[in-house]
């Protein structure tokens, strides 16, 4: 097959978002490798046909599958849709070459070598992240730009602390890239803000400025004065108790370690954090 290819679906695959293998295949690795195919096969004519021309001459029984034809369609597009602006002024000079001197292949040759070696430069510098599969579904289900819902909602809380969801949508993406510290600091951020929210149910004065530590003790404060004399009430505050205690822990390992410049998360730790931040902030949400 030597015309122009299928070049894979139609829509734009955004930066930063998640290709498959078979998505890169389907959209640009046939047309390379096929491309590639018929500067070479232009080149081995040369040297059999070297008085022959682009324009006339063409082997004997050639019909619209000769890659003269398509060879420069097939680069141009490649150059275009990965921004590959040597291969376009390349594949540019020989056109005009051509168009207006139309000269013996032979003399063609050195640049068509040099449109593949700019060709295969440019791809070299088209550079992929792998993502293992285990880990691809928590990115993409944190993505907007790969389908998940506007307002992604990875810890599942509903209505309640939707301010935190783009905090924890970060900390998915950052886990599934290996960025462990990174993870931890997005959680966190999501769980100031539910310190805060909380305190304010327990009409604590809450300032941009406020540590966390003051205000969970506040909170202690708070809940100590709950009534508890009704089975209800008990169990109210003790869910308020077993919350704070929580968020005190979390203040204490994960918090404050996290904002020290000097502390930093594995992958794998950091996915212990994000499977407790998860049961955590959906038992804060119960309050």
């Amino acid at each position: 097959m030597t015309g122009i290819i299928p070049r894979g679906p139609s829509q734009p695959f955004p930066p930063n978002g998640l290709w498959s293998l078979w998505d890169m295949l389907l959209k640009y690795g046939y047309i390379c490798a096929h491309t590639m195919d018929q500067i070479d096969e232009i080149c081995i004519y040369a040297r059999k046909f070297p008085d022959g021309t682009f324009k006339k001459n063409p082997p004997l029984g050639a019909s619209n599958s000769w890659p003269f034809l398509t060879v420069f369609q097939n680069v141009d597009y490649l150059a275009k849709e990965l921004e590959m602006t040597p291969v376009t002024d390349q594949s540019g000079r020989l056109k005009k070459q051509i168009e207006i001197l139309d000269p013996p292949m032979q003399e063609l040759v050195p640049g068509f070598i040099e449109l593949r070696v700019r060709l295969e430069e440019g791809l070299r510098r088209k550079e992929f992240l792998f993502i293992p599969e285990d880990m691809a579904k928590l990115y993409n289900d944190a993505d907007p730009r790969r389908g998940a819902a506007k307002g992604i909602d990875p810890f599942e809380l509903g209505d309640k602390f939707k301010e935190t969801h783009a905090d924890i949508a970060s900390a998915a993406r950052c886990l599934a890239l290996g960025e462990g510290t990174a993870s931890v600091f997005h959680l966190m951020r999501a769980l100031e803000f539910v310190v805060k929210k909380l305190s304010g149910r327990l009409k604590i004065t809450v300032t941009h400025k406020t540590p966390w530590r003051v205000l969970t003790n506040s909170m202690d404060g708070k809940i100590k004065k709950m009534d508890d004399d009704t089975p209800a009430k008990k169990k109210k505050k003790n869910q308020w108790e077993l919350a704070c205690t929580n968020l005190h822990h979390v203040g204490s390992v994960w918090r404050n370690e996290t904002m020290h410049p000097s502390a930093t998360y594995t992958p794998r730790q950091a996915m212990d954090v994000f499977d407790a931040c998860r049961v955590l902030m959906n038992s804060l949400a119960r309050l």
